[in-house]
């Protein structure tokens, strides 16, 4: 199982309300990416509600998890990594990335 990957996996009509609601990954230079945030709160439900799913299927005896990171050093910036990147640091994140 790719996790947070949407790219070729997602109905174009998904990826524009996971755009809309600002659950894309987002690298440094503010372009948005294909792989959801891994740290947005629905994203994460959404992850492990497949894998629930995937693992109670009839006749599967295991779930391998892929892709279950950041995808790269230069991810994620998005606005909501920001606010909770501060929350847990309890200081306003005003340099950015």
């Amino acid at each position: 199982m790719t996790n947070f990957k949407t790219g070729g996996h997602a109905p174009e009509a998904t990826m524009e309300a996971f755009r809309k609601e600002a659950r894309m990954a987002v690298q440094t230079d503010g372009t948005a990416t294909d792989t959801l945030c891994p740290s947005h709160s629905e994203n994460q439900a959404l992850q492990i509600n497949a894998m629930l799913e995937a693992a109670q299927r009839p006749g599967v005896a295991g779930v391998h998890f892929d892709y279950i990171r950041y995808p790269s050093g230069n991810t994620c910036f998005c606005d909501g990594c920001r606010s909770r990147f501060g929350n847990e640091l309890g200081e306003a994140m005003d340099d950015w990335p």
